[in-house]
């Protein structure tokens, strides 16, 4: 059995130095021994071993798809072991919990003490003697649990070991395994329950457990099953829960239309003829009007349930039909209506250039007006028709309007304005023919 123990989470345990003990008697089980401390974890560099092991990280934290990697690990047919320590991850600066509650495991910031049964003269030593009955603690009486935290585990979990009822806190989790797919997961609050220490591996029948532990994980990979028949075990396992999936989906849409359809009965409405909705360009703005407000109405009331919002728009459209309003036809009448808009303002739409260019313009005129002297006629009267009809006038937006009115404006001051010019030359004109008769007048007298 090939058995992987992982460096890259700055473990406080490390195989070859203060666990040499277990690391002996490991390879003299005949197991294969190897150190994983490539950053970070890829699938490709776990899944050829049979386990996994964490010897309490510490002040590291796993990524996303280092979880998923491990995880994967497990499903199909692997053994993870994970020791922690005083604190657990809050302790350690660590989040274990991210990947231990897919197992239904939660290591608990806290530490345990015992006042009455403890070894080394360390109420951090609690001598534990509360050992369930299982191959892997065949054979254990007691064991030494030192600076370890405790465990919170779901029913499906199996227990191991717990403290006794004078602990603090009293009768407390510590040693938890629990099925994860075609593997399992092993995990203990204390790493230093198997090292090199004193109060460690060679203390009470803190061997034994390790060598039971060990011996356990290598039947399960020798009985576990081809990795074809996993990988066909895991298919079904997934199908069978997007059938579930499903079915729980149709539930909840049909309680929730349920309950609608109750209040729906109490109200006396008549339904909105559905032949008013066969042809959406035929829709008056007074039926849309009305349909409009009774999809307001089922909207409000869909939303008084609660509903998620992947079940709304069928409640909705289902309900709607029942009123006799095709729910999808007005959605898509209001998209049309929305594009005539929007074509409407792209027709009569003045750009700022076009703008700018009008108002140089008559920045001009009035230039040359102020320095023609030219005096103004007291009014000047301007009749313009609209050559908007009043269809597409409704249809028009305001802002746009005001556009169109300020570009006529400016077009009609224009006009004028060129019109004052070519009168200003027939006046420069006339001047200078007045000049020329003075000019010849004064040269005929100045003899006489």
């Amino acid at each position: 059995m090939k058995i992987l123990f992982d460096e890259t989470q700055k473990e406080r345990g490390r195989i070859f130095s203060n666990f040499s003990i277990l690391e002996s008697d490991l390879t003299e089980a005949g197991h294969k021994i190897a150190v994983l401390d490539t950053f970070p974890i890829k699938y490709s560099s776990i899944n050829s071993a049979d386990v996994l092991v964490f010897l309490c990280p510490d002040g590291s934290k796993l990524y996303g798809h280092e979880v998923k990697n491990i995880l994967r690990f497990v499903e199909e047919g692997n053994i993870l072991m994970i020791f922690s320590n005083a604190g657990g991850d809050k302790g350690l600066n660590t989040n274990m919990n991210s990947l231990l509650k897919h197992f239904g495991i939660e290591l608990i910031p806290n530490q345990i003490f015992d006042y009455q049964n403890f070894d080394f003269q360390l109420e951090s030593c609690p001598i534990v003697s509360k050992i369930y009955p299982h191959p892997i603690t065949q054979g254990v009486k007691e064991i030494t649990y030192c600076s370890g935290c405790s465990l919170h585990i779901n029913n499906e979990v199996v227990e191991l070991a717990r403290t006794q009822n004078t602990s603090d806190p009293p009768s407390s989790t510590i040693m938890a395994l629990s099925r994860y797919g075609e593997g399992w997961v092993f995990v203990c609050g204390s790493y230093t329950i198997f090292s090199n220490k004193k109060s460690g591996i060679t203390n009470r029948d803190n061997r034994q457990l390790a060598r039971n532990l060990f011996k356990w994980a290598e039947k399960q990979i020798t009985e576990k099953p081809s990795k074809k028949e996993i990988e066909i075990k895991i298919e079904s396992k997934k199908e069978a829960e997007l059938i579930s999936t499903k079915s729980t989906k149709k539930e909840k849409v049909e309680e929730a239309k349920q309950e609608i359809v109750k209040v729906e009965k109490k109200k006396e409405k008549e339904p909105v003829s559905t032949t008013l909705l066969s042809k959406p360009e035929k829709i008056s703005e007074l039926d849309i009007a009305t349909v409009l407000l009774q999809i307001k109405e089922i909207e409000a009331e869909v939303e008084n349930f609660n509903v998620d919002e992947t079940y709304k728009e069928i409640i909705i459209t289902d309900l709607a039909r029942k009123r006799g309003i095709d729910y999808a036809m007005i959605q898509r009448y209001l998209q049309m209506k929305k594009e005539e808009t929007e074509k409407e303002k792209k027709k009569d739409h003045i750009t700022q250039e076009q703008l700018r260019e009008k108002h140089v313009v008559f920045d001009k005129v009035q230039k040359q007006i102020t320095k023609s002297e030219y005096i103004e006629p007291e009014s000047v009267i301007l009749e313009q028709k609209s050559d908007i009809s009043p269809k597409v006038s409704s249809s028009i937006p305001e802002p746009v309007k005001k556009q169109v009115e300020i570009s006529r404006v400016e077009t009609s001051v224009d006009n004028i304005a060129q019109e004052i010019l070519v009168e200003l030359k027939a006046i420069r004109k006339g001047i200078e023919q007045l000049n020329t008769t003075i000019v010849k007048l004064f040269e005929k007298n100045k003899d006489k």
